[in-house]
């Protein structure tokens, strides 16, 4: 099917936004079944997706983030160095968490027939970098600030663990 028969598709099913539905369909390779998973999720709309964020001031440059996290992954020799920095050292933890890749994470773990993306680069991999982030950013005021990384942490990332082992 093309782009444009799965947009009326969806727009059938009751799906109203035309550029969410867009910007959806694109993220998921135009695939209508995981498009209506991610439509149909709670936190879809939340301002730390950037894939579905109408204010584009919300989306940095990757300039300007490693100019605001230059040194979170090096480790000074100083002892009174952030002891927090000698646990990432090798790691970019510099994107926070992301509501796109929790909703696809969910898709695909809570369901019978369970596969769970584990490498760094995809989703389980994204959503811990995130969570951990955004853990590092506002401390304990996250989980009032996004409840996906919450739900990701008491929920997801439990059954995650549980299947894998």
């Amino acid at each position: 099917m093309s782009d444009e028969e799965n947009l009326q598709k969806l727009l059938l099913m009751g799906f109203t936004d035309e550029d969410n539905i867009r910007a959806v369909l694109k993220s998921c390779s135009s695939d209508v079944n995981e498009a209506i998973s991610v439509l149909s999720s709670e936190g879809v709309y939340t301002r730390n997706s950037c894939a579905f964020t109408p204010d584009k001031s919300m989306i940095r440059s990757k300039e300007t983030l490693e100019d605001e996290y230059s040194g979170s992954a090096t480790v000074s020799l100083d002892e009174s160095s952030d002891p927090l920095d000698k646990l990432v050292l090798g790691h970019n933890i510099s994107i926070g968490f992301s509501s796109l890749e929790f909703n696809r994470l969910q898709s695909r773990v809570l369901t019978e027939q369970w596969d769970i993306p584990c490498l760094r680069s995809q989703s389980l991999g994204v959503c811990l970098t995130g969570a951990i982030y955004e853990m590092k950013v506002n401390g304990l005021k996250t989980f009032d600030l996004y409840p996906e990384v919450q739900r990701f942490l008491t929920i997801c990332l439990k059954e995650c663990v549980t299947k894998v082992v």
